[in-house]
């Protein structure tokens, strides 16, 4: 396929500048198909009113011929239901999509790229996604063009509907045993297990407005993998003030990984996820996701508590105690 025949999903809500330069980003390409999505002004809040007004009209930027159809809430749904309504949409109509917020804003190559495997893995139950992100050095690649992963990063991504259609519509209990199960033999490394059975648990509440969290429960249970390019594609520009739903600072060192264009040309035979470069991802994950840099301070400071609480002599003992044990 043409990487301009993928039909675009565009999710928007109340900031027509991120809006406007995705459009201008879009026209590069000049998809054929864009589907407009926006949420509706928050009740109480009189600036989401002409805000997210202004962010409707900009579907009149859209000016090559495409087919646009378009979403406009009269009212706000909130994040999660904007988002997963909007992919049911979009794949109540088509076979494959690219999924793009506002915020996330492609290079052309990404398209390619989308285009390529979209058509490789259709009917490949084991992808169930195509990420547009690569947070990790080009170098480890051994020069693949691109690496399945079971860390599935969704600024910029697409899938298909044979995918989308399996998608976790509740959240489990996070502490039944099947549903760790299932974590633990998909993720099989603990840290990546706990991290993500956090983030389970928070999605079971009915205040919670992450939707991304029944997504990668859906790849868990599934089994499926996620195709991550050699480099990064897309880049989030959404980590500034008015950020509606990612506050930490730390997230700001994504904005690091610029976009390039993808130079290898060797691609993966066997369909298996790449174990290192995951374990890479998640170190990044760690020193950026606020919950984990909170658990790991609060462990430093009962760690130092109970060294200045111990009489040194007994520290001294317990660590050549310690190293006696290892070398046995």
């Amino acid at each position: 396929m043409k990487p301009s025949e993928i039909p675009v999903l565009v999710l928007g809500f109340n900031r027509p500048e991120l809006t406007r330069t995705l459009i201008k980003k879009l026209a590069e390409v000049r998809p054929m198909k864009i589907y407009f999505s926006v949420d509706g002004p928050r009740q109480g809040i009189k600036a989401d009113e002409e805000l997210v007004a202004e962010v409707q009209r900009c579907v009149h930027l859209i000016d090559w011929g495409c087919n646009v159809q378009t979403l406009f809430r009269p009212d706000n749904i909130g994040l999660k239901s904007a988002v997963i309504q909007s992919l049911d949409w979009i794949f109540n109509n088509e076979e494959y999509a690219i999924i793009l917020e506002d915020d996330c804003h492609p290079i052309p190559e990404f398209f390619d790229f989308c285009a390529m495997t979209l058509t490789r893995y259709a009917n490949e139950s084991k992808i169930m996604q195509i990420s547009g992100n690569c947070f990790v050095p080009i170098s480890d690649l051994n020069n693949s063009t691109y690496y399945f992963s079971s860390l599935n990063d969704i600024w910029g991504w697409a899938t298909w509907r044979r995918a989308w259609l399996k998608f976790e519509r509740t959240v489990p209990p996070h502490d039944e045993l099947e549903v760790q199960n299932r974590i633990q033999k998909y993720f099989q490394n603990h840290e990546i297990e706990k991290w993500f059975a956090r983030y389970l648990r928070e999605a079971a509440s009915n205040e919670s407005q992450v939707w991304s969290t029944q997504w990668t429960l859906t790849l868990i249970n599934n089994a499926g993998l996620t195709v991550v390019p050699q480099t990064n594609l897309v880049t989030n520009v959404g980590f500034i003030s008015d950020a509606t739903h990612m506050t930490s600072n730390s997230f700001k060192r994504y904005s690091e990984f610029a976009p390039k264009k993808i130079e290898a040309k060797h691609t993966p035979i066997e369909i298996i996820r790449n174990e290192q470069l995951d374990l890479q991802r998640f170190s990044l994950i760690k020193a950026t996701d606020l919950n984990l840099r909170v658990s790991s301070r609060i462990r430093t400071s009962i760690r130092q508590i109970a060294l200045d609480l111990f009489p040194k002599t007994l520290i001294v003992w317990v660590r050549v105690l310690k190293k006696r044990m290892t070398l046995k």
